[in-house]
C-alpha cells in the first residue's frame, strides 16, 4: 500500500481508512452482505480524493471482500473471510504502543501489550495492535477513529498525548492511557514516584550509602522515580544516602566507567531498561560484587533475562493492572460520559538471588 497526500496535506497510507471500514463492516456483520456508502460519501468522510477511494474499492473487489451489483451499488462479501467463532462480532480493542511508530518494542512494551490484550481476549473483546502514520493531533485522531475501534489502550504514550485522548473521547472513543507521564482521566499508572520511595526504603533497610541512577535522559517516568527516591531520603533518618544520576543515554556508560576508574563504587545501581546488560558487563569488568556489595535494581522483564542478573527486580503486578483496565473500560462502555480519576498500581520489589 503506497502513500497519498490527504486534502489537508498530510501523507497517509493510501486507502487504509477505506480498508478498515470495509473489514470492520464484515467483522461486525458476518452473517449477511451489506451495502457500503458511495465513493463520494467515503471520500468526504475520510478526507480523501474520489480517485483514491475508487482505487481502494477496486482492490477490495479484486481481493473478494466486496462485490459490485450493477445498478445497486457495492456490497460486503463476508463469505470470503473466515472468522473464529469466538471472535465474531465482538468489540475491538486497539493497542497503541508509544508514539505508534516504533520499529521495535522493548521488553516492557511487549509485556504490557500482551497483558492488556489478554485482559480482554477472548471473552470480552478482540485486541488489535495499532500503528500511526500521521503527525498532527487532528490527523492522529482521524486515523484512530477510522479504525472503528470500540476502545483504545494507549500503552506507554509519549508526552503530550492527553490532548489527543481528550479529542478522541469527545468523539465517543473510550481511551485508557497506561503509564503516561502525566496521567489524567481514566489513565492507569505504575506509580513511579511510589516506586522510587520503595527503592529508598530498601536502601535504608540494607544500610546502603549511595546509589547511581542510570540513565535519565529526560524520561519523566524515571525522573519521577528519582524524585520519589530523593523524597524518601529527605523525609527519613537516612539522609546520608548519596544519589548520583546520569542525564544522557549515549554517555551513561562512559560516565559510569569514569566513576569506577576513580574507585567510586556505589553500593546500589538502578538501571533503566535494556541498559542493564551494559551495566552487568561493566561491574564484571571492574570486579564489583553485585551479590553482596552492590544492589542492582531494574524492571523485572530485563533483570530475569540472564543468569548473572542477580538483583532486585521492580515487579509490576499486571494481574491488578489488567483488572483495573477492564473495570475502567467496562464503565466507559456502559456510559462514555463517566468521569474517572487516574488509578495507581504500586510496583513491588522482588528479589532474585
Amino acid at each position: 500500500m503506497g502513500r497519498h497526500k490527504s486534502k489537508n496535506g498530510i501523507y497517509v497510507p493510501v486507502g487504509l481508512q477505506i480498508r478498515f471500514e470495509v473489514m470492520n463492516r464484515i467483522y461486525r456483520n458476518p452473517e449477511k452482505s451489506e451495502k457500503i456508502p458511495s465513493v463520494r460519501e467515503l471520500a468526504a468522510r475520510h478526507h480523501l480524493s474520489l480517485s483514491t477511494v475508487s482505487l481502494e474499492l477496486r482492490k477490495l473487489v479484486k481481493e473478494g471482500f466486496l462485490v459490485g451489483k450493477h445498478g445497486s451499488g457495492t456490497y460486503t462479501n463476508p463469505g470470503n473471510i473466515q472468522l473464529a467463532p469466538s471472535s465474531v462480532a465482538r468489540k475491538i480493542i486497539g493497542l497503541l504502543i508509544g508514539d505508534g511508530r516504533k520499529l521495535m518494542y522493548d521488553a516492557m512494551d511487549w509485556l504490557a501489550m500482551t497483558q492488556c490484550g489478554m485482559a480482554f481476549s477472548p471473552d470480552q473483546a478482540q485486541p488489535r495492535v495499532c500503528s500511526l502514520a500521521s503527525n498532527t493531533e487532528e490527523e492522529i485522531c482521524r486515523e484512530l477513529l477510522s479504525q472503528n475501534l470500540d476502545g483504545l489502550i494507549w500503552i506507554h504514550p509519549p508526552s503530550g498525548c492527553n490532548s489527543i485522548i481528550r479529542k478522541l473521547e469527545k468523539e465517543m472513543l473510550p481511551v485508557i492511557a497506561l503509564n503516561s507521564e502525566d496521567p489524567e482521566g481514566a489513565a492507569v499508572s505504575y506509580s513511579p514516584f511510589a516506586c522510587g520511595e520503595k527503592i529508598g526504603r530498601l536502601l535504608a533497610e540494607e544500610q546502603r550509602t549511595s546509589i547511581v541512577v542510570i540513565p535519565v535522559n529526560n524520561d519523566l517516568i524515571i525522573i519521577q522515580k528519582l524524585e520519589g527516591l530523593k523524597h524518601y531520603i529527605r523525609n527519613s533518618k537516612h539522609s546520608a544516602i548519596e544519589v548520583h544520576s546520569f542525564d544522557f543515554y549515549h554517555s551513561a556508560a562512559e560516565d559510569l566507567k569514569c566513576l569506577f576508574e576513580k574507585g567510586n563504587f556505589p553500593d546500589a545501581i538502578y538501571c533503566n531498561g535494556p541498559y542493564i546488560y551494559g551495566v552487568l558487563d561493566l561491574v564484571k569488568e571492574y570486579g564489583i560484587d553485585i551479590r553482596s556489595k552492590c544492589r542492582l535494581l531494574a524492571e523485572e522483564p530485563y533483570i530475569v533475562q540472564r543468569s548473572d542478573s542477580h538483583g532486585c527486580a521492580i515487579h509490576i503486578p499486571f494481574d491488578a493492572v489488567r483488572r483495573e483496565i477492564v473495570r475502567r473500560m467496562t464503565l466507559l462502555w456502559q456510559n462514555p460520559q463517566t468521569k474517572l480519576s487516574p488509578g495507581f498500581i504500586s510496583s513491588e520489589l522482588k528479589f532474585y538471588p
